[in-house]
């Protein structure tokens, strides 16, 4: 039913008649609109018409010998009726609609879209001191001033721009990426060891070997110098590039502790509720001050919105918090595996050997990983 005919009313009737077809004839003469009809037999007809208009049909059916009865009444005065016994909905309604055109005026929400990874915090952190903010006016953001603020603080993004849509900006962000190093071929550059170990193998593609094979190196060593000799010709500086494969030892030690508190169950669950206008919060609860201990605390805020439409201003806070009953234990945990991660994540190469020491102290146990690697030395450097 269209919102025309709900604010003015529709009428269902049954027309009883021994020729009802001459009877919406003559209504459709005098300009009745008859919205709907279904004949139940030969000599009745259930018709849909305006409700206004029902006291023209009935003069119709009076001249024609028929009659006709109100099956029901939708929209209209029923619904007029209906509205003034809901004024609390009504004035609800108007609220709404002065909330959405006062929120059209500012920025209540901020959508970042990145190709890659970005501090999101840094980002509003910059958006902010260029005027881009929740709570911002709209006509008060400049784009070109976001553009120049953000950029100038975050060398990392390429390119930026932002798209205001209602109460809702969407900054669009390119970060650059990572270019490859250049090789140039005669740029002075030497190979020195990353740390102390024995050769055990050389791969030299440029530069002037300044080691062999089964020399003991100390870290910061020199092991090709970026120059190339020639009888003819004096040195020339050249990029160095290459791989000293050596046998190095490696160590590592961490710190567990003998006991710790672990959560042994859920005691129970308590839940809070705010409502934030703004950046202006309202608990609907009262506080005692005190720091709640033991708990996780989960919050969650619930903005009123369509996505990508409009924002308002007005938004639920959720608070919920988890209470645990603690108890103390050993600690049993996976030492030596973390130890040989943090290795392996470090190491250009491979590991030959490992051995485990473990010692005692009266609060923690330490554990230390000495190990036997095979692992590229050579790092360039420039002189």
């Amino acid at each position: 039913m269209a919102v025309s005919d709900s604010l003015k009313g529709r009428a269902q009737v049954l027309l009883t008649s021994s020729c009802p077809e001459g009877v919406i004839n003559s209504c459709v003469n005098e300009g009745i609109i008859i919205r709907q009809g279904r004949f139940k037999n030969a000599c009745q007809v259930v018709l849909s018409l305006r409700e206004d208009e029902l006291t023209l049909f009935g003069e119709i059916c009076r001249k024609s010998g028929a009659e006709f009865e109100v099956l029901s009444l939708k929209g209209g005065r029923m619904l007029r009726e209906r509205l003034k016994r809901r004024w609390v909905l009504l004035s609800a309604c108007f609220v709404m609609l002065l909330l959405l055109f006062f929120s059209s005026f500012f920025v209540w929400r901020i959508k970042i879209v990145s190709d890659g990874e970005i501090s999101q915090a840094r980002l509003l952190n910059a958006l902010s001191s260029a005027g881009l903010y929740e709570g911002a006016l709209r006509h008060n953001i400049s784009s070109d001033m976001l553009r120049c603020t953000v950029l100038a603080q975050m060398p990392e993004i390429s390119w930026l721009g932002v798209n205001i849509s209602g109460s809702e900006a969407r900054v669009m962000v390119n970060v650059s990426k990572k270019e490859e190093e250049i090789y140039e071929e005669n740029k002075l550059t030497d190979l020195v060891a990353s740390r102390e170990g024995i050769i055990k193998s050389m791969q030299i593609l440029n530069g002037q070997s300044m080691k062999n094979v089964g020399d003991a190196v100390e870290q910061g060593e020199l092991l090709v110098r970026g120059t190339m000799e020639s009888l003819p010709n004096p040195p020339r500086a050249v990029c160095s590039k290459g791989q000293v494969i050596a046998e190095t030892r490696r160590s590592i030690q961490s710190l567990t502790p003998k006991s710790a508190m672990f959560k042994e169950k859920v005691l129970g669950k308590r839940v809070k509720f705010a409502i934030k206008f703004g950046k202006k919060r309202q608990n609907l609860y009262f506080s005692s001050g005190k720091h709640i201990d033991e708990c996780d605390k989960i919050i969650k805020e619930y903005r009123l919105g369509i996505d990508g439409l409009f924002a308002l201003p007005l938004s639920l806070v959720k608070e919920e918090y988890i209470f645990y009953e603690k108890c103390s234990g050993v600690y049993e945990g996976d030492g030596e595996e973390k130890l040989l991660e943090i290795l392996r994540e470090d190491l250009d190469g491979e590991i030959l050997e490992t051995r485990f020491e473990e010692s005692s102290r009266p609060e923690a146990s330490s554990l230390k990983l000495t190990a036997l690697c095979l692992e590229n030395i050579a790092v360039p450097t420039v002189p």
